[in-house]
Parts: structure tokens; C-alpha cells; sequence
């Protein structure tokens, strides 16, 4: 069977298969771009990163509360049986008693307090959005992490789907041969171990075959494992991989344009950025804090007889010494500021080697994918040779048999170079940040 053939063959058994789930006999139909899809709504990973993203954004909401007027209501009415004055500072005497009760007493009172120089809560507030922003990266790049493990996941199943078919096309072959070496023992142009040598290789292709079969069945499950899909129900897949010449981009163009839209390096800039404006609100806690404060409400024995009351103030709070709690702090700060910068520095550099990595996977995949296709035809070639040979009663199949399992190994090797090939492609997607958008 030719490299051609082969792939035709596989194309209609695919065509076979979507016609089996329009009659409804599958039940799914699964492209590489539903399965990414369908993992990034299931997979816990990427909830995960939603939650924390949600959790991120209510530190940012408690720490602007910091920065904003806080407007409290508060009322009460009580009963005071017995009041010494004198607890309070006054003292009685003469005719005046220090005991002072039964009496009501009513209060109700709205009170405005408003920060305007807090330099702490200010840099802390500007922190927490960037961690915000941060934690919503990180959920995206969730989302791209697990769109490349069902790519991957993919990939995988296809290539174990194309072993299948290549390990039947080579049991037919087995099949044919084993039919010719008895035809030729019958005319009397072999001998029974010429029969005997196909048979046992017959055999020694079923039993690849079934190998083959079971290991599609296994990738076909971690699959939907890692998709999210019922394992319960059969799946068929209805891309392929692609054999076609792949252009490759340029070292610098690939290594800008990963640094430009890789959410790892955003990720860390970001929390770079975060641990600058720690650090600065650390430092804040030297700096005075204002705030001015303001009530008004009613106050008496009752709530029929009370009357109007209210202040107004401000407060100012100068820090003198508490003991090198803030130097502390600042030290603290500094460091998570440097681990962050250092960070994003390996970020850029793992970046890069990414890029590099994969393009030069990418290249040598595509030089052994196009060398297992001239494989594959003067394996065909050696076997059309060898079996006309044979059948022309020259010598006996042990020829014949070896090319046979030359085939089969250039059948293997092919599979293998087109799934290296498209892994190679995936991995180049992953390294520039947009696996996302990764089509066979």
C-alpha cells in the first residue's frame, strides 16, 4: 500500500465513521478544536484558577475600603438603675448625692470617617490590583495549559488510531502472502516450510494488530479523561494529522512574538509590578496618616425628647517607634520584590528556550517525516520485487517475508514521524502562547 493510499484509506474510514454517527450508531463526534473547547469548560484545573481569580478580586474590594468614606448608623435606648458620678470625675458633696439613677437614655447617630493621606492603604490597594490582574492571567493561562494537554491527549489518540490501521493494512498483507506461499506449495513451486513461515508471520501480525487495537481503545479513554467527556459513551474522532509541508517562522520572529504574548511573562511582570507596590506601602508605614471624621444625631432619655447633636474632628496619627515592626515589613517586601524580579527574568530566559526548542524539534520532525515517506515507497518497491520473485518460483518467500516486516517497520516509522510532526507543531504553538488557536 502506498504512502498515498494509506492516507486515503484512513481519510475514508474517517468519512466512514462520520456517516456511522449521522445514522446515530456514535454517539460522539470529537475535532482537536472541541476537544480544547470542551476541556477548558470541564477540566478542574481551569476552575480552580476562576475561583482564585474571584478571590483576588475580593482582597482588591476589601483593601479599596481603606481608601473610601465609611458612613456607619448606630441607635440605642437603655436603662440606668444606679450611676455613681463620682466613677466619672465628679465629686459630690454637701447636699449633692453621688448616686444618680433610675434614668433612661436614648442615642442615635450617623458617623462619616474619611482616610485623605494614607499612603500604605494606597500603594496596598494598587497591589491587590495587580495580583488581580495576575490571577485573571493565570486563569487564561489555565485555560491555555489544559487546551494543550487535550491537544496533546489528541494527538495521541490519532496516532494510536493510525497504528491501528497500519497494523491491519500489514495483517492483510501477512494475510495475502500466506495465501500466496500456499497456492505456490500446491503447484509445487515451494515447500511447506515456505507455509509454515508465512502462517507464523500471519500470526505475528494479528497479534500486533490486536496490541494495536488495545492501545487505541486506552488512548481514546485518558482522552476523554483529560477532555472531560463520559467515558461511558464512544467517541470518534474526525481530525487528522497533517503530512503536508509546514513553514517555519524565523528564530527572531517567533522568540518577539512569544515574549509579546506569552502569559507566563505577563504573569510575572505583573507580580513584579505587585511587589513594587508592596514594597512601597511598606515603606508608607513611616509616613503620618489623616483622616477627618464627623456625627450627627439625636441624644436624650428618650426618643420623644432627645435632641440634635453631632461633632466634627480630625485625626492625625504620626508613627514614632513601634518597636522595628515596619523595618521588618520593609525588609520582608524588598525580598518578595526581588524573588518576583528574578523570577521574570528565568521567565524570559525559559521563553526563549522554548522557542528555540521547538522550532528546531519542529525542522527535524519534518526531515524525518519526509524521509519515512521515501521509506515507506522503496519498502513497497522491495516488496513488489521480492513478491514477484517468489511467485515466479524463484527461491523461497524468506525474501518476501523480509520485506514484508520492512514495510511494517516503515509503516510504524511513518506513523510515528506524522505524529512527532504535529506534536512538534503543537509544542512551537505552546512555546509563541496561542496553543489556543492550533488547528491539524
Amino acid at each position: 500500500m502506498s504512502v498515498k493510499k494509506h492516507i486515503f484509506f484512513f481519510g475514508a474510514l474517517l468519512l466512514t465513521r462520520a456517516a456511522l454517527t449521522a445514522s446515530g450508531e456514535s454517539k460522539n463526534t470529537l475535532t482537536l478544536v472541541q476537544a480544547m473547547d470542551v476541556a477548558i469548560k470541564n477540566h478542574v484545573t481551569v476552575k480552580l484558577a476562576a475561583a482564585k481569580t474571584r478571590v483576588a478580586k475580593g482582597q482588591t474590594l476589601k483593601n479599596a475600603s481603606d481608601l473610601l468614606p465609611h458612613l456607619m448608623g448606630s441607635i440605642s435606648q437603655s436603662r440606668v438603675f444606679r450611676e455613681n458620678l463620682e466613677s466619672q470625675g465628679f465629686m459630690a458633696g454637701g447636699m449633692l448625692d453621688p448616686l444618680l439613677g433610675p434614668f433612661n437614655s436614648f442615642d442615635a447617630r450617623v458617623k462619616l470617617t474619611q482616610s485623605l493621606f494614607d499612603l500604605n492603604a494606597a500603594y496596598k490597594y494598587r497591589s491587590n490590583r495587580s495580583v488581580e490582574k495576575a490571577a485573571l492571567l493565570q486563569e487564561n493561562l489555565a485555560q491555555e495549559e489544559v487546551a494543550s494537554a487535550a491537544a496533546l491527549a489528541y494527538l495521541e489518540a490519532v496516532r494510536s488510531h493510525r497504528e491501528v490501521q497500519s497494523a491491519q493494512a500489514d495483517y492483510e498483507l501477512a494475510k495475502s502472502l500466506a495465501d500466496l506461499a500456499m497456492d505456490q506449495h500446491k503447484a509445487g513451486l515451494s515447500t511447506g516450510v515456505d507455509v509454515a513461515r508465512s502462517k507464523t508471520r500471519l500470526a505475528q501480525q494479528k497479534v500486533q494488530m490486536i496490541k494495536a487495537q488495545d492501545a487505541a481503545r486506552e488512548s481514546l479513554i485518558r482522552l476523554e479523561r483529560v477532555v472531560g467527556l463520559p467515558l461511558s459513551e464512544e467517541t470518534v474522532l474526525t481530525d487528522d494529522f497533517q503530512s503536508f509541508a509546514i513553514p517555519i517562522p524565523t528564530l527572531e520572529e517567533s522568540i518577539a512574538n512569544a515574549l509579546k504574548d506569552r502569559l507566563e511573562l505577563q504573569v510575572a511582570e505583573t507580580l513584579v509590578n505587585a511587589s513594587m507596590d508592596d514594597l512601597k506601602s511598606e515603606k508608607a508605614g513611616y509616613a503620618p496618616k489623616l483622616q477627618v471624621e464627623g456625627a450627627y444625631g439625636l441624644s436624650g432619655n428618650v426618643p420623644k425628647d432627645s435632641k440634635e447633636v453631632g461633632d466634627i474632628g480630625a485625626q492625625l496619627e504620626v508613627p514614632l517607634f513601634n518597636g522595628g515592626e515596619t523595618r521588618g515589613k520593609v525588609k520582608t517586601a524588598r525580598g518578595h520584590y526581588e524573588e518576583a524580579a528574578a523570577r521574570a527574568v528565568d521567565t524570559r530566559r525559559q521563553i526563549e528556550e522554548d522557542v528555540r526548542l521547538s522550532l528546531i524539534s519542529l525542522a527535524s520532525s519534518l526531515d524525518e517525516l519526509e524521509t519515512a515517506q521515501q521509506t515507506v515507497q522503496l519498502a513497497e518497491t522491495e516488496l513488489k520485487m521480492a513478491k514477484d520473485r517468489y511467485s515466479a518460483g524463484v527461491g523461497d518467500n524468506i525474501q518476501v517475508l523480509s520485506a514484508q516486516t520492512a514495510l511494517a517497520q516503515a509503516h510504524a516509522t511513518l506513523v510515528d514521524a506524522l505524529a512527532l510532526t504535529n506534536v512538534a507543531r503543537v509544542n512551537l504553538s505552546m512555546a509563541l502562547g496561542h496553543v489556543r488557536s492550533f488547528k491539524l
